[in-house]
């Protein structure tokens, strides 16, 4: 079962990379998870990174749950697309 914070630590891995790989958003202010519309204009490099869509991929949906052991299942990982939006 996913975990309830999968899509924070998601978008918390992705700015993390990008904080790390791009110095000008290194500061702790200058990526944000708000939709582009709520960012305001400052003088410094900001990024948006704004989740718009999240889609069951739902092809591998219907994948049987597996025998772990002999008193255990063990259920496929719930997948899906993030859609992310960076300006």
């Amino acid at each position: 079962m996913a975990s309830p914070t999968a899509l924070r630590d998601v978008g918390e891995t992705v700015k993390s990379l990008l904080g790390k790989n791009i110095p000008e958003l290194s500061g702790e202010e200058a990526i944000s998870f708000d939709s582009p519309a709520d960012i305001q204009v400052s003088g410094s490099a900001r990024l948006s990174i704004f989740l718009y869509s999240v889609v069951e991929i739902s092809h591998l949906r219907n994948i049987d749950p597996e025998p772990s052991g002999t008193d255990r299942i063990t259920y496929p990982p719930f997948t899906v697309d993030l859609f992310y939006l960076f300006t």
